[in-house]
């Protein structure tokens, strides 16, 4: 099968379960065959599963069944507006509906966020292993490059801008936007993460 309609398949499923939960697999399938995707994929329990399982890993969520066989997502908070599982849902489906639209490519308004790919995800793998990063920094309107050792404890899309907030070694916070790093690289060192340090005290 292709990525895209897998893709495709795994949005229309978590949104059935959003919409619909909880429900019987056969009602699951009585909805699919309305849908245009079924002609390409069919919804049997084994595939059913297959689907359940891989989307669980993807997501990173759980999706549970009760006593009268009906599925639906365990955890409330889940797939809630902030959640990352939900960006990542909500992202999904725009990209499987740009791409399956175009012809009216010219017809969509889009506003441009700065870049993050190039940094973001050695920032995440280092928060991930709790390991310090140098960066060098160049401020907004700037000429001069700044070098910063720290913590990374945050990332977050906001403002139409992808930041970085981390603690430096003096217990200072700071943020930066992930656009204006200019080099990143993770150091030998590990730190323990405080956890009193809340993002939403510095993103308002």
């Amino acid at each position: 099968m292709k990525p895209l309609l897998i893709l495709k398949t795994y949005a229309w499923i978590l949104n059935t379960l959003q919409d619909y939960g909880p429900i019987s697999l056969k009602d699951i399938q009585a909805l699919w065959e309305n849908e245009r995707l079924s002609e390409e994929n069919s919804m049997v329990r084994q595939t059913f599963i297959r689907y359940k399982n891989d989307m669980e890993e993807f997501f990173n969520i759980k999706i549970g069944y009760d006593k009268l066989y009906r599925y639906y997502i365990e955890s409330d908070k889940a797939l809630h507006k902030d959640s990352v599982q939900n960006w990542m849902l909500s992202s999904l489906e725009l990209n499987t509906a740009l791409a399956d639209n175009k012809e009216v490519y010219d017809r969509i308004l889009i506003e441009y966020i700065p870049s993050a790919g190039r940094f973001l995800r050695q920032i995440v793998e280092a928060m991930k292993d709790n390991i310090v990063i140098d960066i060098e920094y160049q401020r907004y309107e700037k000429t001069t490059i700044r070098k910063h050792t720290l913590e990374p404890y945050f990332v977050k899309l906001y403002h139409q801008r992808w930041y970085l907030l981390g603690r430096k070694k003096d217990g200072a916070i700071m943020t930066f936007a992930l656009d204006r790093i200019r080099s990143l690289s993770k150091t030998k060192k590990k730190f323990r993460v405080d956890k009193r340090i809340n993002a939403n005290d510095y993103f308002h």
